[in-house]
């Protein structure tokens, strides 16, 4: 990198400082617009928040050389070290280039870590690089990256490691805050890899968002012990302490300055205590989408560690779940005598505090009814004396005269005080339970007409494999489902489900894995339109499956990028409508597909652009149902009809929906699940345009799709706001579930040509 180059990008840089992220954003847009590597250069520097750039003595140029390089990588594919063949260039950092690589002898991708070359000429860099090697591969844990092998070749130092996939935690909270669920799963596992390091007497020192990785199948991995410090080995005075949280090989702070803890912060002794705080600040931020310490000046943030307590988490959360705020508040305390002394510790109030939640939600998802009939239920399997037993008033003592005579007098009657025992017991989780039901009444009413007895769920056969977003179409009466996510992995998955054996078969993948896309049949082949390939990257393409053949092909593209869009088939033709592209948040746009001459051509826009809709075809109109967008309404309703190319709006939904699974079955549309509204199933007749609520499923499922084949409505996988599903259900609506008249605004129709 040349000078001028390098000007250039810290020029970007220091005015991207004076902005916030959505600023900065739209400058850099502006100004590297015709130079993407720029502006990568320039994001590289800003997604690091370890730079303390008025702490560097030597020239910004060499120390940020390493990691801003815009050369070619030193290893080429195809050439082999030792018995690892190369593959490709995945990472560069500050302490080198990280290659995916082929182990030949056991046959399986691996990572090799390398330290630039010049770096082995420095013996304290060496030693580090060597000790991140020892200090990990000393550990045995599910939660640790592992160690194959530390190796030397003509003078370069590797360490082959196991192979990640997935996504960084810093790439997921860049997303959107996460829920206090998932947050606290992640926490616990951090929580217990850390434990075994600490037992082992290492202390980790950098616990941040880009050293945790999430893996598709939900595991979580402490990444990068480069930094870790055998924690009887650590005796240097404090002077030589604040010279280690330099990195000279790259000009950054050691420990990214906001995750450090004070006395870390301060050059003092650390041990297992200062993993424990930067793990504090981790849940802080990831359930907040914020850091409680979050000053871009290093020296002012390192004042706000040693001084400031950061923002309440009522500011960001409401209700606060159990003892959320005291566990945080116990990890972030200045004062290390104060904290959680081991990672143990902590571990076991995160399991708690997860079970209590899980416990009020189980119970939120039954009713009073249910609750107490199953409570004395598992009484009477007991064998206890149950309520029965009590003599009925006005012919002996009371129970509560029993109680008073056993306890003044010593005369027992066991059988009537267990039995009060358990009246008194039940009684109170009855109107625990009770108040908790009316609460969720209140934030989600159910009209008088709902009922769970209205409709008959089936579980099936599940999918191959846990995900979301898995996108089902049928054709000739074979169900299929096509790719899907989980965490941040697409999926190339096709596998057909045959109803009459209650069996899925693998089918041909796709040649491209994607999710949040649209899948549709029409004139005998499966269509998989759009969709993202990766976090973040949204594709036009569009394949076709041929199940006589069993393979895919091309089509053309959609004439812009789409996910998150809604697509379906009438009057002969496939329509991809709505969803976000690479230029608009939302779109409204509506592209009709000719399988004829394999062309798009853009039709009348959605009056309301939004995306995560559903649509449902009842005789050759397409109706859009729910989804979000700015200042759109979830419960938006909109029918198109492609013989005029027209729109008009229907009636509204009951509740608000997105990312939720719509399918027709005897001209009535039935719509069901979503983040809001998790388990309920509303009916829609467009021949009154009425809604109704005709109950709920078993339990709550959003971001998946729905079809109906035969006499039922099918899914698969799709998310329960704690885990990614792969099981598939199927739901025959009875004879209550026909829809009854509710009021409905106004019909208005908009017409664009």
């Amino acid at each position: 990198m040349n000078p001028e180059r390098w000007q250039q990008i810290q020029k970007l840089f220091q005015a991207c400082l004076d902005l916030d992220t959505e600023d900065y954003t739209a400058f850099l847009d502006k100004t590297c617009a015709d130079d993407p590597a720029l502006r990568a250069q320039v994001e590289a520097l800003l997604a690091s928040d370890t730079d303390n750039w008025s702490l560097i003595g030597r020239p910004a140029l060499e120390l940020a050389a390493p990691w801003l390089a815009d050369d070619q990588p030193q290893l080429a594919p195809g050439q082999r070290i030792a018995h690892y063949e190369i593959v490709e260039l995945i990472g560069r950092g500050g302490m080198g280039e990280v290659y995916l690589a082929k182990d030949e002898i056991l046959n399986r991708p691996i990572a090799l870590k390398f330290l630039p070359a010049d770096y082995t000429k420095d013996k304290d860099r060496l030693r580090r690089f060597q000790r991140e090697a020892q200090a990990t591969s000393a550990l045995n844990h599910p939660g640790i990256l592992t160690i194959y092998q530390l190796g030397d070749v003509d003078g370069r130092q590797f360490i082959a490691t196991e192979l990640v996939q997935g996504e960084t935690l810093r790439r997921r909270i860049a997303r959107g805050r996460l829920n206090v669920r998932d947050a606290l799963d992640i926490a616990i596992q951090i929580a217990s890899a850390l434990g075994a390091a600490h037992q082992a007497g290492i202390v980790h020192r950098d616990i941040k968002p880009e050293n945790i990785m999430l893996r598709p199948d939900g595991y979580v991995k402490v990444l990068d012990f480069g930094l870790a410090k055998l924690a009887e080995q650590y005796d240097v005075p404090a002077r030589a302490a604040v010279v280690d949280r330099i990195d000279a090989s790259s000009g950054v702070v050691m420990g990214t300055v906001r995750y450090m803890s004070p006395e870390q912060a301060r050059g003092l002794q650390v041990d297992a205590r200062t993993d424990v705080f930067s793990l504090g600040v981790v849940l802080y931020e990831m359930i907040t989408g914020r850091a409680p310490f979050a000053s871009r000046d290093a020296a002012k943030l390192v004042e706000s560690i040693l001084k400031d307590e950061p923002p309440s988490l009522a500011n960001y959360v409401e209700p606060l779940p159990g003892k959320l705020p005291q566990i945080i508040s116990k990890c972030l305390s200045k004062e290390k005598e104060r904290r959680y002394q081991h990672a143990g510790d902590l571990l076991k109030d995160l399991k708690n505090l997860k079970e209590e939640i899980e416990l009020d939600s189980r119970l939120l998802e039954r009713s009073p009814e249910q609750f107490a009939r199953s409570g004395l239920d598992e009484v009477i399997e007991q064998d206890i004396p149950s309520i029965a037993t009590v003599p009925p008033v006005g012919t002996g003592p009371s129970p509560v005269t029993s109680t008073f005579e056993y306890i003044t007098n010593g005369v027992r009657r066991p059988r009537q005080i267990i039995a009060l025992t358990v009246l008194l017991f039940f009684g109170l989780l009855v109107g625990y339970t009770g108040y908790k039901f009316l609460r969720q009444a209140k934030a989600n009413p159910v009209s008088p007409t709902a009922s769970t007895q209205a409709l008959t769920w089936t579980t099936k056969a599940s999918i191959s494999s846990p995900r979301d977003h898995a996108e089902p179409a049928v054709l000739n009466d074979i169900l299929y489902v096509v790719g899907g996510w989980n965490v941040c992995t697409p999926f190339a998955n096709l596998e057909s489900y045959d109803p009459i054996t209650d069996t899925w078969t693998q089918r041909a993948p796709l040649r491209t894995a994607r999710g949040a896309h649209g899948v549709a049949a029409l004139n005998g082949l499966l269509y998989a339109v759009g969709g993202s390939t990766d976090c973040g990257v949204i594709t036009a393409s569009v394949e076709a499956y041929d199940p006589v053949s069993n393979s895919w092909s091309s089509k053309a593209s959609l004439p812009t990028k789409r996910n998150a869009h809604v697509v379906a088939v009438a009057h002969g033709k496939l329509y991809a409508i709505g969803g976000n592209s690479n230029q608009t948040a939302y779109t409204g746009l509506n592209t009709e597909y000719d399988s004829q001459t394999d062309t798009w051509t853009e039709r009348a826009r959605m009056p309301t652009p939004r995306s995560n809709a559903a649509a449902a075809v009842v005789n050759d109109i397409i109706y859009v149902i729910g989804g979000a967008g700015d200042n759109v309404s979830p419960t938006r309703v909109e029918a198109y009809d492609p013989r005029t190319d027209s729109w008009a709006a229907r009636a509204p939904m009951p509740t608000s929906r997105s990312n939720f699974a719509a399918a027709v079955l005897n001209g009535i549309i039935y719509v069901l699940g979503g983040p809001r509204n998790g388990r309920q199933v509303d009916a829609y007749d467009p021949v009154t345009d009425t809604w109704t609520k005709v109950g709920q499923m078993p339990a709550p499922r959003y971001n998946f799709h729905a079809v109906a084949l035969q006499d039922s409505i099918y899914f698969a996988g799709g998310y329960d706001a704690i885990n990614y599903l792969s099981s598939t259900m199927a739901f025959t609506p009875g004879n209550s579930t026909q829809p009854q008249p509710m009021p409905c605004p106004s019909v208005t129709a908009w017409t664009t040509k």
